[in-house]
C-alpha cells in the first residue's frame, strides 16, 4: 500500500492529543468541525498531517480583529510519553457550503463493476498504514477488487460475526485527508451509542446521490434477524433509527450533528435502519480512526 504520509505511532499519538485540545474551539461561532487532516498551502494538499480546524466562511486575520473574533494559533503544542511535541493548525473553509463538494471518501460509493453495493464507511489505521472501511456483507470475500470513489481497491478477509460487520480494503495512494466526510469535513471522533438520547437526529451520507439524510433514533441496543446468503444470523447490539436507508447504502458511516463517528449500517428491517457502534466496532477490530 501507498504511503502518501508517512506517520508514526508516536506523531500519531501527538496528533491525537492535539485535536483533543482543539476539540475547544467547536464552541466557536462559524467553526463546523475539527479534526486530523492534510495542511494545504497555495490551495493544494501538502503531505503535512495537520489538526485542520473546518470554518463556514475563512476571513482574512485584519477582518478577524475587525469584527472583534478571535484568531486560531499556528501551532498546538502537547506532552506525549514525556516528550513534548507540537502540531500545526489550519484553518480551512467549506465555502459556505458545508457539504456540496465531493472531498474526502467517507459516504462515497463502493461498486463492483457498474453497479454500487454499497458505501465506505470509514478510512482507519490498522498496523500503522491506511485502509478503507466497507461492510462486511459487501465485500464478502477477500481477493475481490472493488471501485472505492475513482479509486481501485482489494478486499482483506471479511469479519462477519453477530457484532460485527466489517472488511479492509487496500485502496493505493490513500492520504489521511482522504478520512473525511464528502463535504470535506473530517470525521470528529467516536461517540459512544450510550450517550445518545431516543429521538436525537443522527446523519448519513446515501453513496448513490451524495445527498445528507437525517434520521432519528428509536431504540440504543436491540438485536435483529437478517437473512444472509449464509442463513439467517442474528444481529446483537444495535442501534436502531428511523428507516431512511435504501440498497447501496449498506456500511454507510452514521454521525451526529458534530460529525463524531456512531455506527455503520448494517441493514434494514420492517422500516427501520440498523448500525453497528463504531465505539465497540473499532477496538474490537483494533482500528484507529483517521
Amino acid at each position: 500500500m501507498s504511503k502518501a504520509i508517512s506517520i508514526s505511532a508516536r506523531r500519531w499519538r501527538v496528533l491525537q492529543a492535539a485535536r483533543r485540545q482543539a476539540l475547544r474551539w467547536l464552541r466557536r461561532e462559524h467553526v463546523v468541525a475539527v479534526g486530523i487532516g492534510r495542511r494545504w498551502r497555495a490551495g493544494k494538499p501538502c503531505g503535512e498531517a495537520c489538526v485542520v480546524v473546518k470554518v463556514d466562511w475563512k476571513l482574512e486575520p485584519a477582518v478577524l480583529r475587525a469584527r472583534h473574533l478571535r484568531l486560531f494559533p499556528r501551532w498546538i503544542e502537547v506532552v506525549v510519553d514525556g516528550k513534548r511535541g507540537r502540531v500545526r493548525v489550519d484553518v480551512q473553509d467549506t465555502g459556505g457550503e458545508l457539504l456540496g463538494k465531493h472531498q474526502g471518501l467517507v459516504g462515497r460509493g463502493v461498486a463492483l463493476g457498474p453497479k454500487v453495493i454499497g458505501s465506505v464507511s470509514a478510512v482507519v489505521q490498522s498496523d500503522g498504514e491506511l485502509a478503507v472501511l466497507v461492510s462486511g456483507h459487501v465485500a464478502k470475500e477477500a481477493g475481490r477488487e472493488l471501485t472505492i470513489g475513482e479509486a481501485r481497491g482489494v478486499t482483506g478477509e471479511p469479519v462477519r460475526t453477530r457484532r460485527l460487520d466489517h472488511c479492509l480494503v487496500e485502496v493505493p495512494g490513500l492520504v489521511a485527508s482522504d478520512a473525511a466526510l464528502l463535504g470535506g469535513i473530517p470525521l470528529n471522533g467516536v461517540r459512544s451509542v450510550r450517550t445518545l438520547s431516543l429521538g436525537e437526529v443522527l446523519y448519513f451520507h446515501r453513496a448513490a446521490t451524495g445527498e445528507r439524510v437525517p434520521v432519528a433514533v428509536e431504540d440504543l441496543e436491540e438485536d435483529a434477524l437478517f437473512a444472509t446468503e449464509r442463513g439467517k444470523v442474528r444481529m446483537q447490539g444495535l442501534l436502531v433509527t428511523e428507516g431512511a436507508t435504501r440498497d447501496g447504502d449498506s456500511g454507510a458511516m452514521l454521525h451526529d450533528a458534530r460529525f463524531a463517528a456512531v455506527g455503520t449500517l448494517v441493514g434494514s428491517l420492517g422500516g427501520r435502519s440498523f448500525f453497528i457502534s463504531c465505539e465497540y466496532a473499532l477496538a474490537a477490530l483494533d482500528l484507529q480512526l483517521v
